[in-house]
């Protein structure tokens, strides 16, 4: 082939698919989608990812080679079609790939500002992953530097028991939105079309929030309601989300202390304010919340039918096999147990168990051991209560209230001498 092939090869190399205009736009040509014809007529390892010919991508290793000879002759170049990508990308509407290229340039300020217009609705989807993953791969000290991060960060590290770097994340965050000027926060909100109230409001809930996320996980349940009560005071009535987040830990505040009649009251509210949302994650989180009322308040078949709807939702939105999931049908196991079907409960045991192999929320996922801890005992399944205790103990931080009933449960079948606790 002629050096204008060779480099036109080299320099589209580096992405796992390619359309004419964007590499009209990496490689500065004007025919880039003749090219890509031209390429896959000559056979030169190249595959169409449509019937139109839009998009195609080169064979791996085809495209292994290329990049290796890149890497070798041209390293200099590297960072600047990153970058060039990244801008195609984001012109076009495929924001998340713009912000994987800007990272794969280096360029961090480029990156941090495509992730701040994206990371509400990466968070609202329950994409927490995704959001941590591009979160760690910034600097921490340009992290730190945005209150917003800080928060995406505290949360995530929370949902992975990292109790001391969460907090951490979360006293930057209060010291950087402390720090704002009137001039920042006003940019900042006309980006996200608020007002600087609004957006000082929002941000404060947001803070709040994940607070009482923390005070969850510490036990410090007086603090879980403080956090939450002034979340739901401060957040925007449009904070749709976030509001319902902070009324199922008001939920859970007074789940804790016994008071069901308000807990069933707020984790209701969180029910209404996540159906607003249309986010599947967040709405089944609520209602799974719901249905663990429901069953204390010893009505079952009413929890059960919850529990079965949410279910066929996950189903629909592709969620079944996740840690939500297994957390759904823990619940659901436990409620089968309570009405003496213990064969149903056991197969959804083992259905949740699977699904609690999956990295997740540490807090979703003591829950669910808990409610397993109430299937094997229903089953009168020594060994599984002690395992499921001691895994509850050893490796997950959950409630202190939901570990003394896990003990409880055990010292019913051993005596309290033989417990974990």
């Amino acid at each position: 082939q002629p050096p204008s092939i060779h480099d036109f090869l080299l320099q589209t190399a580096l992405f796992k698919r390619l359309t004419g205009s964007m590499c009209n736009a990496i490689t500065g040509q004007k025919d880039g989608q003749a090219t890509l014809e031209m390429l896959e007529r000559a056979n030169l390892f190249i595959v169409p990812l449509d019937e139109q010919r839009r998009w195609y991508r080169y064979h791996h290793l085809f495209a292994d080679l290329l990049r290796q000879r890149l890497h070798q002759t041209q390293p200099d170049r590297i960072p600047s079609l990153h970058l060039r990508a990244s801008e195609w990308f984001e012109q076009n509407g495929f924001i998340d790939e713009a912000i994987d290229q800007a990272l794969l340039a280096g360029d961090s300020p480029r990156a941090a500002g495509l992730i701040a217009r994206e990371a509400n609705g990466v968070w609202k989807r329950g994409e927490d992953s995704k959001l941590r993953g591009w979160l760690d791969s910034l600097p921490l000290e340009l992290v730190y530097k945005n209150s917003q991060f800080c928060v995406y960060l505290a949360w995530s590290l929370l949902a992975d028991g990292e109790l001391d770097e969460a907090e951490k994340a979360l006293q930057a965050a209060e010291r950087t939105f402390e720090s704002y000027s009137d001039s920042a926060v006003e940019m900042a909100a006309r980006e996200r079309n608020q007002s600087p109230d609004t957006y000082r409001r929002t941000l404060r809930g947001r803070i709040a929030t994940t607070r009482a996320f923390a005070a969850f996980y510490s036990g410090e349940f007086p603090e879980l309601f403080q956090y939450s009560s002034s979340a739901l005071e401060i957040l925007p009535e449009e904070e749709l989300s976030w509001r319902s987040t902070a009324a199922h830990f008001l939920g859970d505040a007074y789940f804790f202390q016994g008071d069901m009649v308000q807990a069933y009251q707020y984790r209701a509210e969180a029910v209404e304010a996540s159906r607003a949302t249309g986010n599947s994650y967040v709405n089944m989180i609520a209602n799974l919340k719901l249905a663990l009322i429901l069953r204390h308040h010893g009505q079952l078949r009413q929890a059960m039918e919850l529990c079965e709807k949410q279910m066929a939702i996950a189903t629909d939105n592709g969620m079944a096999q996740t840690v939500v999931a297994g957390w759904l049908l823990a619940i659901w196991g436990d409620v089968l147990a309570e009405i003496n079907d213990l064969a149903g409960a056991r197969l959804k045991e083992q259905k949740s168990a699977e699904r609690l192999q999956l990295e997740g929320d540490l807090a979703m996922i003591g829950s669910s051991y808990l409610n397993l801890i109430r299937i094997f005992f229903s089953c009168g399944d020594l060994a599984h209560v002690r395992e499921a205790e001691y895994i509850a103990y050893a490796r997950l931080l959950i409630a202190h209230e939901q570990l003394d009933e896990a003990a409880a449960l055990l010292a019913r079948l051993l005596g309290p001498a033989q417990s974990y606790g």
